[in-house]
């Protein structure tokens, strides 16, 4: 096992940019579910409360994104399939199965983002940004569920001694649904919409 597959549940990424992202997932979050709570349930612009559904969802998923940014969840989910595949006579395949868990992964995400854009599509400019902020994120998250040395190779990164440049699609899809949930809760506060 080596030391990055050496997990304890606690911060397992204890420097500064670590927490720093970390506060800036419960900042977005907060301001998303702010968001959610100022739309009326009966909410008819984009039909049906589906615009509180989705700043609920993404108030959700931020806060367990969050969460994961210091437990580190992924290392030892990662550890035990290496370990599966050693018992299970699969691990000379393991980079097929990575890249095919990989691809599931980023299919799935953007399978949703689509959805919730289709959804949602009468409003498509008040969410653009959120919109936008989700791609980013989601684009971390599959770098980082990559093969770190192929991840390396392609892009040029070394994200394993570079922490400043694993932060940036992550910074940059927070901040950008941060900024999309504050616009959006301006706005309807000018506009006089009201708390379910």
């Amino acid at each position: 096992m080596t030391a990055h597959e050496q997990w304890t549940f606690g911060a397992n990424d204890p420097d500064f940019m670590g927490w720093v992202t970390f506060v800036a997932y419960f900042l977005a979050a907060a301001v998303c579910y702010a968001c959610s709570r100022r739309l009326k349930r009966d909410e008819t612009d984009a039909g049906n409360g589906q615009p509180r559904a989705f700043w609920r969802i993404t108030a959700l998923v931020l806060l367990l994104l969050g969460f994961n940014k210091q437990l580190d969840l992924q290392t030892p989910f990662i550890t035990g399939a290496k370990q599966l595949a050693h018992a299970e006579g699969w691990y000379s395949i393991r980079r097929t199965v990575q890249w095919l868990f990989v691809g599931g992964l980023g299919a799935t995400g953007l399978a949703l983002v689509a959805w919730s854009m289709w959804k949602l599509r009468r409003a498509r400019y008040e969410y653009g940004l959120a919109w936008v902020g989700l791609v980013f994120l989601l684009a971390y998250v599959v770098v980082r569920a990559s093969p770190v040395e192929h991840v390396n190779r392609v892009l040029g990164w070394n994200l394993s001694r570079v922490s400043g440049k694993r932060h940036v699609l992550e910074l940059a899809g927070l901040s950008c649904v941060g900024i999309g949930a504050a616009v959006e809760l301006i706005r309807r506060r000018e506009s006089g919409g009201s708390s379910a």
